[in-house]
């Protein structure tokens, strides 16, 4: 197996999957090499390399991250589902694919919103806070949160229907 040709390969899309959980450019780095060298033993020991090296690597890396945020006691937030659907679901690839494809058209139209708006997002969707502890940790009234957070709901759905209405035309 030609290892400096899988690193040429995959290591870019891979970083990119990896700094998309992490968001950090440090850690991602860092997992990206630990990946490799975890594929690596993996298929050192198992004599057999996968049939599809991307979606290996990827597995991989997944795990990894999974196991930084157990360690630091926290669920990654952009996709706290997709780790569980993945073990457990029976579902096809291709509708594995799709749904992290929605995953990351949420998080990107999450990143456009401004700090206040991601934090609210974060505290009641992620985190799993109530209006109460949410506006306490924000230090804003009840209703301005509920407010903000029908605001920013609102703005997330239209963006995502315009995003499928875009690609359907297309």
């Amino acid at each position: 197996m030609n290892w400096d040709r899988v690193w040429n390969e995959h290591r870019i899309d891979l970083y990119a999957y990896i700094y998309r959980r992490v968001r950090n450019s440090f850690d991602a780095e860092d997992m990206l090499q630990e990946t490799f060298l975890k594929a690596f033993d993996s298929i050192r020991k198992r004599r057999a390399p996968p049939d599809n090296m991307a979606a290996f690597l990827k597995t991989v890396s997944r795990n990894l991250i999974i196991d930084q945020f157990r360690k630091k006691k926290r669920r990654p937030l952009p996709y706290p589902l997709e780790a569980a659907l993945a073990h457990v679901s029976r579902d096809t690839v291709e509708d594995v694919v799709i749904r992290t494809e929605l995953f990351a058209e949420m998080h990107a139209v999450i990143q456009t919103f401004p700090m206040h708006g991601r934090l609210i997002i974060e505290y009641r969707f992620f985190d799993d806070l109530s209006i109460k502890e949410t506006a306490s940790r924000m230090r804003a009234s009840e209703t301005a949160i509920r407010s903000l957070q029908f605001r920013i709901t609102r703005k997330m759905r239209d963006r995502l229907l315009f995003c499928a209405n875009t690609e359907s035309k297309g």
